[in-house]
């Protein structure tokens, strides 16, 4: 059977002082921007700011944002990876227009918001390695999870253009996981912020 820990990547963030760490202003706060399209009839896009500068004053942040941003385990991206994206059509994935407003008050305006409309519970409760004690949130299990193996039966009933792009349900990380086909578009020139780690290394290589 196949091994499709060696398909896929999680994108994930780089610690990094610089890193600036996105939280949504007061009127996208008030939106249910995580899981609905909130910004096509809303004529108004995502605001976001960098939290970070708001506890670390004397941090120095990157002067250029990254291509890839992140607020929380969510991911922001800039238009160029935006547009590849466009062209793949990405079932259940939601792309927001955004924008993020520094800590210097510049804004910038070609970033987009990835919403994910469905999550996939693929991670196989008998090969990875979690704490067995779930933390229940919204009356649904989430799990610490160490190291992962994806659910082979289930990943394979699901043809392969829809799970190029998708997140991960049942883990607190709430990781985003990257076919290795469509990996390239998240490997621009300005990623200094964020990696693909490939699954079979979390938690093996990789640590966070």
């Amino acid at each position: 059977m196949k091994n499709y820990n060696d398909e896929y990547y999680f994108i994930t963030f780089k610690e990094s002082d610089q890193r600036p760490i996105l939280g949504p202003d007061e009127d996208t706060d008030a939106l249910r921007f995580e899981t609905q399209d909130v910004t096509s009839g809303f004529r108004r896009p995502l605001f976001f700011i960098n939290s970070a500068a708001l506890v670390y004053e004397k941090a120095k942040f990157h002067h250029t944002p990254s291509d890839i941003l992140f607020c929380g385990s969510d991911v922001i991206i800039e238009s160029k990876i935006y547009e590849k994206l466009v062209e793949t059509a990405i079932p259940n994935l939601i792309l927001q227009p955004c924008v993020y407003v520094d800590e210097k008050e510049i804004w910038h305006e070609n970033y987009w918001y990835m919403t994910f409309t469905e999550k996939f519970d693929c991670w196989d409760r008998a090969k990875s390695r979690y704490d067995p004690d779930p933390i229940e949130l919204n009356g649904k299990n989430f799990y610490s999870i160490t190291h992962y193996q994806l659910d082979e039966d289930f990943l394979q009933k699901i043809e392969l253009k829809n799970r190029l792009l998708f997140r991960m349900d049942a883990d607190l990380s709430g990781h985003i996981v990257v076919h290795k086909s469509i990996a390239p578009f998240f490997r621009t020139n300005n990623i200094k912020d964020a990696e693909l780690v490939p699954i079979k290394d979390y938690g093996v290589n990789f640590f966070h």
